[in-house]
């Protein structure tokens, strides 16, 4: 996993964390936004961050959950995945502003 300028992101032997603002639009009723780590080719935490429609509120709110205890390796297809699952109603939204990873012992 890298920033847009190829810089890593994850080390290994690290724990890291996700902070990200969320809220919903005013229809939104049903469903859930998952922020986490995927490798297809590795074993990967649960989602770290999941939050459904009922949690959420129209003002963004900041939310902070572990994205990941110490991998000892990196998968080199290891990506951050944000996403809705659960049926979002229709025209129902979900809003992240502001992602940010950083290791859990310097916040």
């Amino acid at each position: 996993m890298q920033d847009a300028l190829g810089a890593p992101r994850i080390q290994a032997n690290t724990d890291y964390t996700v902070r990200a603002r969320c809220a919903r639009n005013a229809t939104l009723s049903q469903g859930t936004l998952h922020i986490h780590l995927y490798g297809a080719s590795g074993a990967i935490t649960p989602p770290a961050c999941k939050l459904t429609a009922t949690q959420l509120t129209t003002t963004y709110v900041e939310y902070t959950a572990q994205l990941t205890a110490p991998l000892t390796t990196i998968p080199s297809d290891l990506l951050l995945r944000v996403y809705a699952d659960g049926t979002p109603n229709q025209n129902g939204q979900f809003y992240v502003d502001c992602i940010e990873i950083f290791p859990t012992a310097q916040p």
